[in-house]
């Protein structure tokens, strides 16, 4: 895998700015558009946040290729969204109980079968990119940062179970969907529709394996009732 590649063209670059005495830099030019390498090297970290919520292509290929991002910030990120999917799930299930510990174990069901459904979205696009994708460069863990750093809607999204819980899985579907397009043709350097038709496929995939998860979490939360209640 390249270190760094262009934000226009996706095409990998030797770097992507040349540093002089003094602390000055100079943009490297790429090698294939001959365009600028990379511009969100100079630029502020909240024109790049503004940048990717606006859904732009090259701001998804700076973060996932040109922007150290660690991997605990990373994995902590991760973690929050998984907890604000699994919140979300439980006010809008029929469960409501005043047993504490009922909500408790219903809601840690809830966040092992978000995880897994994650795990499975991230497995799923890797799969159908390595199998209608001719890339080199991507790997499990551009698939996993790339869908990490594209979910971000859904803290957003979580504020709408405020007032109503209904609203919440059109806000998600509206911000976290058009977000995986983008990123997913940043990484895969593919073009919009083929994107969309991944995005849709991975989810449909997601879809079909949270019934069977639901069905088998509602088994469970039956037999821990029978056994401990």
């Amino acid at each position: 895998m390249s270190p760094c590649v262009c934000i226009e063209c996706g095409a990998p670059n030797r770097q992507l700015y040349k540093k002089f005495e003094g602390g000055t830099i100079q943009l490297s030019q790429c090698e294939c558009c001959k365009a600028v390498s990379d511009k969100y090297v100079e630029y502020d970290e909240v024109v790049l946040l503004l940048d990717a919520i606006l859904l732009r292509v090259q701001a998804y290929r700076h973060l996932i290729f040109n922007h150290c991002l660690s991997t605990w910030l990373l994995t902590v990120f991760a973690v929050v969204l998984l907890f604000c999917e699994a919140y979300a799930k439980l006010r809008a299930s029929v469960l409501h109980s005043a047993d504490s510990i009922l909500v408790q174990v219903h809601f840690h069901t809830l966040l092992f079968q978000s995880s897994i459904e994650f795990l499975i979205a991230v497995g799923a696009t890797y799969c159908i990119a390595m199998c209608t994708v001719t890339t080199p460069r991507v790997s499990a863990s551009d698939i996993f940062k790339t869908l990490v750093i594209s979910s971000f809607g859904k803290l957003s999204s979580v504020s709408a179970l405020i007032w109503n819980e209904d609203f919440y899985p059109w806000i998600s579907m509206a911000t976290v969907l058009p977000a995986q397009t983008q990123a997913c043709r940043a990484v895969l350097n593919i073009g919009l529709l083929g994107a969309m038709m991944l995005v849709a496929t991975q989810n449909g995939l997601v879809m079909m394996s949270s019934h069977v998860l639901n069905r088998s979490r509602v088994a469970l939360l039956e037999l821990w009732y029978e056994l401990f209640m």
